[in-house]
């Protein structure tokens, strides 16, 4: 796949469209997990900024922060996976999970803007709460599972 088809595919999850969850590639949301978890560790990045710590310190503090966010997100989509094996009767593949985790996190590649003064708090508050809502929503429509099992195995996990 293409950028273009990267960028259509971001344009129809944020929108909560059911197309991308049908059909979700693991690159896609395995660029999305790193580009997400950068993005929001650029967003984080001020106070390097302005504790003028040297480029070799900002690029390792960038990529450490970044891989940690990435295991983040990997041990609750194992625990989301989890819920969901003790809970549903038909079998659940975790790279399955893994791949719909990783497109809900969309709303994160806009992260970086959580560095705007006054306003990068809520800002970084509403991409997590909509990153919650299109994973309910992925799970629900990708695993077609009942609405109310989605939200609980989001909450679980």
């Amino acid at each position: 796949m293409t950028l273009v088809s990267y960028l259509h595919t971001l344009s129809q999850v944020l929108r909560f469209q059911q197309e991308p969850w049908r059909v979700a590639e693991s690159w896609a949301a395995l660029l999305t997990f790193a580009l997400a978890a950068l993005s929001l560790q650029l967003g984080h990045s001020v106070v390097l900024f302005l504790s003028r710590v040297q480029a070799r310190q900002f690029v390792l503090s960038l990529l450490v922060g970044s891989l940690f966010h990435v295991l983040a997100l990997l041990l609750w989509s194992g625990l989301i996976y989890l819920s969901l094996a003790l809970s549903v009767e038909q079998p659940i593949s975790v790279l399955r999970v893994l791949v719909l985790v990783g497109l809900a996190q969309m709303p994160h590649l806009f992260s970086i803007l959580s560095f705007v003064p006054l306003l990068g708090l809520g800002i970084e508050w509403l991409l997590w709460l909509w990153s919650l809502l299109l994973t309910s929503f992925a799970l629900q429509v990708g695993l077609d599972l009942p609405p109310l099992q989605a939200v609980l195995s989001v909450g679980v996990g």
